[in-house]
């Protein structure tokens, strides 16, 4: 397929992000590829290229809306990764971040794989399993996850894995909390709307 840089740039600035054109050849690789293997296995119901661009990419670009989040070095775990949501987008979008794709289904492996050779992304890898993973306790200075885990779940599956100070970002339709919960900082949150759904992004800092 081949993607409209103005698609992509009318969505992101929607939200208030600003694309940049370097972005797309990777982006296209990856809907190209979630729109063939979702013919012969179930990795989303969003089949039109142009909606996954909205409704997948760009819901997933989202969380660098989070300031807090532009100070972050060092690796990124992505939580139940699936077809590459948010970890795939983010990792295009910052080169500079390392991601592990925690996924536990190996078909669904293969295909992260795949994308991740196709679309020549060297920051990111897949590895097969689920939390809690021993072998990842305190690795990693920030976690995402998508649709994968509701938010308390998510804090408690991620503490462990997080580096001092890590940061947990969250994805929702509505916030999940109104303070932040024993043993982490609130940072910051962000609702806005996307393809006509509403949409939250928030995170929070493990308590030093």
């Amino acid at each position: 397929m081949t993607l409209d840089f103005g698609a992509l740039t009318r969505a992101c600035e929607a939200i208030g992000l600003s694309p940049e054109r370097a972005w797309l050849p990777a982006i296209e690789v990856h809907l190209r590829l979630l729109e063939k293997w979702s013919e012969k296995m179930n990795l989303t119901s969003v089949k039109e290229p142009q909606d996954a661009l909205v409704r997948h990419i760009v819901d997933s670009l989202a969380l660098l809306r989070l300031n807090a989040l532009a100070a972050v070095r060092g690796p990124v775990l992505d939580v139940g990764s699936g077809a590459g949501f948010p970890g795939i987008p983010l990792a295009i979008a910052r080169p500079d971040w390392t991601f592990t794709l925690l996924e536990p289904r190996q078909k669904r492996g293969i295909f992260l794989d795949r994308v991740v050779a196709e679309a020549g992304l060297k920051n990111a890898r897949w590895r097969e399993g689920r939390l809690p993973d021993a072998a990842l306790n305190g690795r990693f200075n920030l976690v995402v996850s998508r649709a994968t885990l509701a938010p308390d779940e998510l804090l408690v599956a991620a503490t462990p894995t997080l580096a001092p100070g890590g940061i947990v970002a969250v994805m929702a339709a509505e916030a999940p909390w109104t303070a932040a919960p024993d043993g982490f900082q609130d940072l910051e949150a962000h609702h806005f709307e996307l393809g006509g759904a509403r949409r939250y992004v928030g995170c929070v800092r493990l308590a030093e």
